[in-house]
């Protein structure tokens, strides 16, 4: 049995929570959403959602992972693409985590107008992305990136899309900028030859990915990686949360009524 929780998920997640635990009767689309870890965070606030992502192995997964959930009527799993999905009303929140960061300009266009639509009045888009783009390295080869994003990214975008941001916040440093070279190095040895695929398949391929003590672990790491062990890098990424090299951004953006 793997676990599929890494250090840096456990940062992240922590954060998810202290931002959105407030929304418990909310429902959300998640883009994207792999194994449908993050998903579950929202699912055990409360939440209800569904999620969408094109790799069909990652969405069995995300089906196994949170059957409970599927079979309380609380959550979906669609393996098809977001930007054909005709919703019957529209919801609290729209989330992607790791995705935006896939896609060129005119698709980026695309998922805000998309999501800008699927939104309630004084809805939040959610988006957590890869951080400074002087770290660009062989991960971001290998799962498809087309960059790297900056906070005035974040300022632009709301500024063309007509949001109001509300929260803009740096995660995993220092632990993910410490374990960066480790990282870097089993990708190298396990994924390179992802390279060969174009820009799109790596992007699929991005949604499941089986790198050992990278993306997968024994079941006893749960033991060691989890919020407990992990409290003292907690409480590092908030008081570092505006360093420039932060691996991860987090952000919110609200649908002005």
């Amino acid at each position: 049995m793997q676990y599929r929780v890494t250090p840096g998920h456990v940062l992240q997640f922590n954060h998810i929570k202290r931002r959105l635990s407030q929304n418990k009767s909310c429902e959300f689309i998640e883009v994207g959403a792999g194994s449908g870890l993050v998903s579950r965070v929202l699912l055990e606030e409360g939440m209800a959602g569904i999620a969408f992502d094109l790799n069909a192995q990652a969405c069995k997964s995300n089906v196994e992972f949170n059957k409970n959930f599927i079979k309380n009527r609380q959550y979906q799993v669609l393996n098809e693409d977001f930007f054909s999905f005709e919703p019957t009303h529209k919801v609290d929140i729209v989330l992607s985590c790791m995705v935006i960061e896939h896609f060129p300009p005119e698709l980026l266009d695309q998922f805000f107008k998309k999501a800008k639509q699927l939104l309630k009045p004084n809805g939040k888009i959610v988006t957590l992305v890869p951080g400074s783009q002087n770290h660009w390295g062989i991960e971001d080869e290998v799962a498809g990136h087309q960059k790297r994003y900056e906070r005035k990214d974040f300022e632009a975008l709301a500024q063309q899309y007509n949001l109001e941001p509300v929260h803009t916040y740096g995660l995993t440093y220092p632990l993910s900028n410490v374990l960066l070279k480790l990282s870097n190095f089993l990708i190298a040895r396990n994924e390179k030859h992802k390279l060969k695929k174009n820009l799109l398949e790596r992007t699929i391929d991005s949604g499941y990915r089986e790198v050992a003590f990278k993306t997968t672990f024994p079941w006893y790491f749960k033991l060691i990686i989890n919020e407990v062990v992990l409290f003292p890098f907690i409480l590092l990424q908030r008081i570092f949360h505006k360093n420039p090299n932060c691996l991860v951004i987090y952000n919110e953006m609200i649908l002005k009524a």
